[in-house]
């Protein structure tokens, strides 16, 4: 059959003053409204359709549950990464600091024994030239000792020889 507007089929003549694209316009209108999907669906139709949304609405949820956890899981265990990270990184810390403080306390006991080698061999000396000094002073005395004695002899000799003289000059002048 044909229609008045040029063959387009299917449903009323339409009117011969209308353009292409109000002729399609309306055709697709026409298909529009005689889709499968503008019918209305049976009661068992509408239940399994309903069921297809909750089951996809169900799985959309798990899938998204799953990724959360998944993501979740993976936070947690970067945090974990990094707790341990900053776990080593203090205890290595603290191995590097015991270990200045080990190289310093040796240092320092090394120092200190220097040190008291050092005073140890200043007080030898000390002591050495004190003995020194001390068995000069013994020589310088003894030597002192020995002119006073030596002066102490001649005087004594001189005063004893006088004495003769004088007892012999009394002698003789008697």
């Amino acid at each position: 059959e044909e229609d008045g507007a040029g063959g387009v089929g299917g449903g009323a003549p339409l009117p011969r003053n209308l353009s292409w694209s109000e002729v399609v316009q309306r055709r697709t209108l026409h298909e529009k409204l005689l889709s499968p999907d503008r019918h209305r669906l049976s009661h068992a139709e509408m239940e399994r359709k309903q069921r297809e949304k909750q089951e996809l609405a169900m799985q959309n949820r798990l899938l998204l549950e799953a990724q959360r956890q998944c993501r979740l899981k993976d936070a947690e265990q970067h945090r974990r990464e990094r707790l341990e990270k900053v776990s080593r990184r203090r205890e290595e810390f603290q191995v590097s600091m015991d270990e200045k403080l080990r190289r310093a306390t040796a240092l320092h006991e090394e120092q200190l024994a220097k040190r008291q080698h050092k005073c140890a061999r200043e007080t030898a000396k000390v002591m050495g030239i004190k003995q020194e000094v001390a068995f000069i002073q013994e020589l310088t005395a003894e030597g002192q000792r020995g002119e006073l004695q030596a002066r102490l002899e001649l005087a004594e000799t001189r005063r004893q020889e006088l004495r003769e003289t004088r007892t012999m000059t009394r002698s003789d002048l008697k």
